[in-house]
């Protein structure tokens, strides 16, 4: 299965920082995420709240998924801070990778109306 994204910003070095969107999926919600690569390792974060402003994946990130998002994590680069000079064109290429993985592996099993319901309620 794939998925439409928007990388929205993909900048800097010491750390390499991207946002952007997922969606629309197919009942029309879109997901916000985010990436970053510093010192040996990427991150990406997904939050699960349809119409979530990007902070909420940072709040993902440093949650590491919970409660309601997806992480990933995954060690690039042999230098101590290899990961943090990756290349734009690379973290491009692991973004989308990512989301292919998400979108095959986790949106299956995923009910965006539930969790968007959830927030609704303050829940």
């Amino acid at each position: 299965m794939t998925v439409p994204y928007l990388i929205d910003c993909l900048s800097g070095y010491c750390p390499v920082q991207g946002e952007g969107f997922i969606g629309p999926l197919a009942g029309g919600e879109v997901l916000p995420f985010y990436f970053r690569a510093w010192g040996q390792r990427w991150e990406f974060s997904i939050a699960h709240t349809p119409g979530a402003s990007i902070d909420a994946t940072v709040d993902v990130n440093l949650s590491h998924g919970e409660p309601d998002g997806w992480y990933r994590w995954e060690p690039w680069g042999e230098e101590p801070y290899a990961a943090g000079y990756m290349p734009h064109e690379e973290a491009e290429r692991i973004i989308g990778e990512t989301i292919a993985y998400w979108a095959r592996e986790v949106l299956p099993g995923l009910d965006l109306d539930a969790l968007a319901v959830k927030v609704l309620d303050g829940g």
